[in-house]
């Protein structure tokens, strides 16, 4: 995985995918595609191509004022979900955004990210739902 990412991504230092949180979305995503790599070099191509409208899109969305109706779903959802960044939602929003993006690619269908195994400590620890937009 990590050479498919040297391939798809020699110059990461300067792309978005060089910061922590969308580094750990594309890893993230390869990771749960490994069955479909290593990428021909057409497909490695048409990868990156992909890679770098969306992340320019991200950008332009991040530093815009206008209205989300300009952009994609997949760009609006991953754009809104760069803050809070290690929040389990923003998480899956950012990886179903790139699954929108770059599944086609890859001819396979969106997948979620697995859930997690993790138990809590004490009962009632997971029971209440947050979200994004509670002032708590």
């Amino acid at each position: 995985m990590i050479y498919e990412l040297e391939q798809l991504l020699p110059d990461i230092k300067n792309t978005r995918w060089k910061k922590k949180t969308d580094f750990y979305s594309l890893f993230l995503y390869l990771a749960l595609h490994q069955n479909q790599l290593p990428l021909t070099q057409e497909k490695r191509g048409e990868f990156r191509e992909a890679l770098d409208s969306f992340s320019k899109e991200v950008n332009r969305y991040i530093s815009s004022d206008a209205d989300d109706e300009e952009f994609s779903s997949q760009v609006v959802s991953y754009g809104r979900s760069i803050r809070a960044s290690s929040d389990l939602g923003n998480r899956k929003r950012r990886h179903a955004a790139l699954c929108k993006a770059l599944d086609p690619i890859l001819d396979v269908a969106t997948q979620e990210i697995p859930a997690s195994k993790m138990t809590p400590l004490q009962e009632g620890l997971f029971d209440q739902e947050y979200h994004d937009d509670d002032e708590s």
